[in-house]
């Protein structure tokens, strides 16, 4: 991704599944982006704290320490531990629910600094790279998240926010 494509104020929102989602899969994206633009408008909202195995807080502790290395303010990471949206190869996230949540860190962490301006929202494709059901759920969620804005089915201060998206593409190594 170019730099030259970003406003150096828009704000870039990188959505994941899970904690290390964002050092597997985009950390050469993060890097270039908080190296070219303003670090403090780069955010990362995932959307479990990938506690399938019981290590949720370990993984989200380890996420928060990897984000600090690479430059990235820790408040503008949130991991997330709701009951509705939980890590695992057979749990089926609600787009619905993903959107709800993706709207309110928007308006909490977006809109509190004055809510205009561009968000570009970063997040897998449908394919979610790895195949992991969470991942393609996080890209269905984005999905319906952008569905919702378009349509005005979401807070009031959003609809003053132009909202783009970008997905990383999945390719197969065969």
């Amino acid at each position: 991704m170019s730099p030259s494509l970003w406003n150096k104020h828009d704000t870039i929102l990188f959505i994941v599944a899970h904690p290390d989602d964002e050092s597997m899969f985009f950390f050469p994206t993060l890097q270039n982006l908080i190296r070219t633009n303003d670090a403090k408008n780069v955010h990362i909202l995932c959307l479990s704290n990938g506690n399938y195995d019981n290590l949720g807080g370990v993984r989200s502790k380890e996420m928060l320490s990897a984000c600090q290395i690479i430059g990235l303010e820790t408040c503008n990471v949130q991991v997330l531990d709701d009951d509705r949206i939980q890590d695992g190869p057979h749990v089926v996230w609600d787009d619905g629910v993903v959107s709800g949540v993706i709207g309110e860190y928007l308006v909490q962490r977006v809109c509190g600094k004055g809510c205009s301006g561009c968000v570009r929202i970063i997040t897998f494709d449908e394919y979610g790279v790895s195949g992991h059901p969470n991942h393609c759920d996080t890209s269905r969620g984005v999905g319906r998240f952008l569905y919702d804005v378009r349509i005005g089915n979401v807070d009031l201060r959003l609809k003053k926010l132009e909202v783009r998206s970008y997905r990383l593409r999945s390719v197969p190594v065969w």
